[in-house]
């Protein structure tokens, strides 16, 4: 499988205004997150209390899912990063 060029984060604008404040992307609990499917697991049981995401597509197409699921209103940014945006230069 091809590794993608870049990866993409729906978000609304107060959460962009933070991330470009502090200049840090939030992880959130794993059994908080908007999307109910990322949390299954069928041997870790209810692991999500102790792990901690931040979630991204490799998609480079845009979701209208996506925005109603991440966005308020489908009002709000899609931050778009390198793939492997921690490698050490």
């Amino acid at each position: 499988m091809k590794k993608p060029q870049y990866l993409y984060h729906y978000t609304n604008i107060d959460t962009l205004a933070l991330i470009l404040k502090y200049k840090t992307i939030r992880f959130s609990r794993l059994d908080l997150v908007d999307d109910l499917e990322e949390v299954k697991t069928a041997d870790m049981g209810n692991a999500g209390r102790f792990c901690f995401a931040s979630c991204w597509t490799e998609d480079d197409e845009e979701s209208i899912p996506f925005w109603h699921m991440y966005t308020k209103d489908m009002k709000g940014v899609r931050i778009k990063l390198p793939s492997d945006p921690f490698v050490k230069h």
